[in-house]
């Protein structure tokens, strides 16, 4: 038999903050694509997610995706989200409904909220082939255990082959995270080459929020 189940987590969870939702199925092959969506019958509207509706990619019936939970500054009190998943975009069939999740106004308009901020450095700002380097970033309103995602393939004459990695993973707590990465010396003769790293929530793909 097949069946579907979705699981939100943190909860609750404060507005800057990422949800990840878990999918699990029984008997579902391989690269099945499903589609969830927030279902309409809560508080939470799509102006407080970063997305409305999100692809999951079945494997070994597991599937995941992660919601950013959007730090609007508006004084809304606690709201409610939940996620539907159905088997096509299009389809007015729901396979699963996750568990109610609470978002905590943590950015609200006013007392001070602040609102979630995002800030992004390399240290040093300079580097030789074959040195390292610090990507340090710093937050305001951003949960203990929040992962941010760095990628880089923003603009410049390096490419991501001129690193030993192409995206680093951060996990904020008390609004800061750092990475270490190395200058690839790779024998070749190129001048000096510039690159922009991208800071972004959710995802490798997701929103970006701030560069260096």
């Amino acid at each position: 038999a097949i069946s579907y189940n979705m699981v939100a987590t943190p909860n609750p969870v404060n507005e800057g903050a990422i949800l990840t939702v878990n999918v699990t199925t029984t008997g579902v092959p391989n690269g099945t694509t499903l589609h969830a969506s927030l279902n309409t019958g809560t508080t939470a509207t799509s102006a407080d997610v970063s997305a409305f509706q999100w692809a999951v990619t079945i494997n070994n019936n597991v599937g995941v995706f992660a919601a950013n939970i959007v730090g609007d500054l508006v004084t809304e009190g606690v709201e409610t989200i939940q996620f539907i998943l159905k088997p096509t975009i299009s389809s007015t069939e729901v396979v699963a409904t996750s568990n109610l999740v609470n978002i905590n106004d943590t950015s609200n308009g006013g007392g001070g909220g602040g609102g979630v901020t995002y800030s992004f450095v390399l240290s040093p700002s300079s580097v030789t082939e074959g040195t390292s380097f610090t990507g340090l970033i710093t937050t305001s309103g951003v949960a203990n255990g929040t992962y941010l995602y760095v990628t880089a393939d923003g603009s410049g004459s390096a490419s991501a082959d001129d690193f030993n990695a192409a995206s680093w993973r951060v996990t904020i707590n008390n609004n800061s995270g750092s990475f270490n990465g190395i200058a690839v010396a790779d024998n070749i003769t190129e001048g000096v080459e510039t690159k922009v790293f991208y800071l972004r929530t959710g995802s490798y793909t997701g929103p970006l929020v701030a560069t260096a």
